[in-house]
């Protein structure tokens, strides 16, 4: 029988064998490569002005951004900024191009987040991570600050419009939210909804246009595991005339949320890899106690021994230790 309730991993080990001590160094982020940082700035700064240093970290590793008069930038609700100027201490989140001098990349796109009491309630704060990080949004999805111990997985609402529907078949849409466009994995047990909040549907009634409010968690840069789709209708006056608007956020938005309805807890499972969907991101484990278990591994680190591998190294029949978060959906409202 296989569990209904999902898995987000946040640690596989193969046969059993100990987790290695990570390094906790800065990673040397390649140049060329793309990355996002989230964080907020020392002191008051004008982002078109020139560049800007931010400390990341407990460690305070010092990051240089270099932005310039083609810069995009956009407030908290979408709207282009024509005000340059941060104030101290508010939340950023800066997109761009790592440079060839160490930590300094050239950002291309800037989203202000606000003051903190307002930038921790964005989809892209991190908890576990209150002096801000940067991440790799390419290759190796490497972070700074690496976190210890399993990965948070925090309640997040996303409410947009659908962009792309081309992946439905592999469960994935693209929706857009704010200045952002978002990509959607539905899990395999997704509760679907109408706009009245009848049960029923499925993602290929889900098309390009549609406004959407859309319930699960965080597993990358711009990308969510969704447990439950609420459909408000097709455009934007279905949204402005929903319970979901926000006057401000014509666009729609991202928020981290309280939810009693999603249900964290810590899990740990050992037994025999059953099945792997390398395509939907997830593998299945059948326990010891011959339970089934469905896995997803956004995030997750893979190791064989004192040796790190990845999900495409994991085959079927290999005996493996899983440390993560068992999330359950609840009742859908």
């Amino acid at each position: 029988m296989r569990r209904s309730a999902l898995i987000a991993a946040a640690l596989l080990a193969w046969a059993l064998a100990p987790r290695a001590t990570e390094a906790a160094q800065a990673p040397q982020f390649a140049s060329g490569s793309q990355v996002v940082l989230v964080a907020p700035v020392p002191d008051a700064a004008d982002f078109r002005a020139g560049r800007i240093q931010i400390p990341i970290g407990p460690e305070r590793t010092m990051y240089t951004l270099e932005g310039g008069p083609q810069l995009q930038a956009f407030g908290a609700t979408g709207s282009p900024l024509t005000d340059s100027h941060l104030g101290r201490g508010w939340w950023i989140r800066a997109t761009g191009t790592m440079g060839d001098t160490p930590n300094s990349f050239r950002i291309s796109n800037l989203q202000v987040l606000g003051p903190e009491a307002e930038a921790t309630q964005s989809a892209f704060y991190r908890r576990g991570l209150p002096q801000g990080y940067v991440m790799s949004v390419a290759g190796s999805r490497e972070v700074y600050p690496r976190t210890a111990g399993m990965a948070t997985v925090e309640p997040t609402i996303l409410v947009g419009q659908v962009t792309d529907v081309s992946q439905r078949g592999n469960r994935r849409v693209k929706v857009k939210a704010g200045p952002n466009e978002w990509t959607l994995t539905l899990a395999d047990n997704t509760a679907f909804l109408s706009g009245k909040g009848d049960a029923g549907g499925s993602v290929d009634q889900l098309s390009s246009g549609q406004w959407i409010r859309a319930e699960g968690w965080l597993t990358d840069d711009l990308g969510m595991r969704v447990v439950q789709v609420r459909t408000i209708g097709a455009g934007d006056e279905a949204y402005h005339s929903s319970q979901y608007f926000r006057p401000d956020y014509n666009m729609g938005y991202v928020t981290r949320v309280t939810s009693d309805r999603l249900t964290i807890q810590p899990f740990r499972v050992s037994g025999t890899v059953a099945q792997i969907n390398r395509e939907r991101g997830y593998f299945v484990v059948r326990g010891d106690d011959g339970k089934e278990h469905t896995v997803y591994v956004e995030g997750t680190r893979f190791r064989r021994g004192n040796n790190t591998a990845g999900f495409d190294a994991l085959k079927e029949g290999d005996k493996v230790a899983v440390t993560g978060r068992l999330i359950s959906a609840g009742r859908p409202q």
